[in-house]
């Protein structure tokens, strides 16, 4: 089955789902659809969906270019979402009015959007990331994922990987909640700041999940916090690099960091490789280990830079960390 070529002048280019109906999709393309609002090639809301086995390509939306949903629950398994735009937010798919996205398996790729290439979640809605890979989508904040206004994401499994934008390359997380508890975080890049993730005002766990081999041009390759709170249980964050501070951590604005597991290794900074604190931040580490990270000026493994910066170290192991000038 092939929907292409359809428009709307309001929600949903090729299907509408609304009040209750429940929508069950296999085996169909929906491509080239595009709509002036929202859902470029799907808009539904107050309904349950499953699609299984479809592919979505290059349909154009204000909000959601391929997918969005509004109040919602919806599962994707074995589903290709890509080369969607939204002028907006979510590239490949939106999220609002407390929906709920189930991604199984599949892939987002190479979509863009202003705010969250492959998907933006707002308003109280939430997704789990099970499976599947959001990967090459673009954006201005949030190359992969944008989470925001008292959402929330759990990752579970699956990869978010080469993904790129100006603030948070993988992952940006505004004034929401983010889990880590599995799956990897990868080959993602900002221009500005936070390679892997950025996060502003929000929670994040870090319970399992691979953050490796991202890349930033000013400031921080692995996760960069502005003010909030994070917790790093397990987990390790690996070969994360940029040319600026903050190989693999940046705390700012009393941005606050609690280690009690885990591993931050062979990640490289001009200083503060491991993890620089800035603006009243804070790191206190109780357990895992900061090992073999290099900066080319200062402090290979923690660096507690200015403006009432502070760490307190009551365990875990710092070790074999290099620094050119300190």
């Amino acid at each position: 089955c092939v929907l292409s070529g359809n428009t709307a002048a309001a929600d949903g280019g090729a299907i509408c789902v609304t009040g209750g109906v429940t929508l069950t999709a296999e085996r169909s393309e929906l491509s080239e659809n595009s709509v002036s609002g929202a859902g470029g090639a799907i808009y539904a809301e107050g309904t349950t969906a499953s699609l299984t086995d479809l592919t979505f390509l290059k349909n154009d939306a204000m909000d959601g270019g391929a997918i969005s949903v509004r109040g919602s629950s919806i599962t994707l398994d074995s589903t290709e979402i890509r080369e969607n735009k939204a002028a907006a937010s979510g590239g490949g798919i939106h999220l609002s009015g407390g929906s709920r996205l189930l991604l199984q398996s599949g892939t987002v790729a190479g979509n863009t959007a202003e705010n969250g290439g492959g998907l933006l979640t707002a308003g109280g809605a939430s997704i789990e990331l099970a499976g599947g890979k959001i990967s090459g989508n673009a954006a201005e904040n949030g190359g992969g994922v944008y989470v925001s206004l008292n959402s929330s994401m759990k990752m579970t499994g699956g990869k978010i990987s080469e993904n790129t934008a100006a603030k948070g390359g993988g992952v940006y997380v505004n004034t929401a909640q983010a889990d880590f508890l599995g799956g990897t975080v990868e080959a993602n890049t900002a221009g500005t700041s936070g390679g892997g993730v950025q996060q502003k005002d929000s929670v994040l766990l870090f319970d399992g999940t691979t953050v490796t081999g991202n890349r930033c041009d000013a400031s921080c390759g692995g996760v960069f916090s502005n003010g909030g709170e994070i917790l790093l249980q397990s987990g390790s964050f690996t070969n994360n690099t940029t040319s600026g501070t903050g190989g693999a951590f940046v705390l700012t604005n009393s941005a606050r960091l609690t280690m009690t597991g885990g591993e931050i290794s062979g990640n490289t900074a001009s200083s503060g490789a491991g993890v620089i604190i800035f603006s009243h931040g804070e790191f206190t580490m109780q357990g895992g280990s900061i090992v073999k990270n290099t900066a080319k000026k200062f402090a290979g493994g923690v660096y507690a830079a200015a403006e009432g910066g502070s760490f307190r170290m009551e365990g875990g192991s710092i070790s074999g960390n290099t620094a050119g000038e300190g």
